[in-house]
């Protein structure tokens, strides 16, 4: 079977402007509740494939692989909001690998995490789930970023395009 990978911005994918303003209790400044339409389409396609999940956000940023409890902090965060992906334990998040030193490489950081990630596991095809650019497509050689909107989240636009993107995967039996 197919092995793919899904990696995961946090911010203006499962949390948004309008997550935000549309949930009950507003009295919180930050982004704190996640798009249940966000969340039930990435079950959607965790239960159609083989698919392992990894945090790219800055929300992962001073965690450690593996330190437990910020694994499952974060685990129990996604499984909280009814997520039902997999994020594999030492392999749940990319690291902070040694960049080259270039003017640019901060705009560019986590398509390198992504790239360096990629480098060290297998898997046959993935998806980036991002509001950033961060030149994936660049980066990587290939176009697999599905842009969400920090404002609006992840759109109808968005998931088609995701769709688009796995047509050719193998599905789950």
């Amino acid at each position: 079977m197919a092995k793919y990978f899904c990696f995961l911005d946090v911010d203006g994918v499962f949390t948004s402007v309008r997550a935000q303003l549309g949930q009950t209790a507003r009295k919180h400044p930050m982004w704190d509740k996640f798009d249940p339409l966000a969340v039930d389409f990435l079950n959607h396609l965790d239960a159609d494939y083989d698919l392992d999940s990894v945090l790219m956000s800055t929300w992962k940023n001073g965690l450690e692989m593996d330190d437990t409890t910020a694994y499952h902090w974060v685990c129990a965060t996604f499984r909280n909001a009814g997520f039902t992906g997999t994020f594999p334990w030492k392999r749940w998040k990319t690291n902070f690998p040694e960049f080259p030193k270039e003017e640019s490489y901060k705009y560019n950081e986590r398509a390198y995490e992504v790239k360096h990630y990629l480098e060290q596991y297998e898997c046959d095809d993935f998806l980036l789930f991002d509001d950033t650019a961060y030149d994936f497509n660049k980066v990587l050689g290939v176009k697999r970023h599905v842009r969400t909107s920090a404002q609006d989240g992840m759109l109808t636009k968005h998931m088609l395009h995701a769709l688009s993107l796995t047509g050719s995967w193998e599905k789950k039996k």
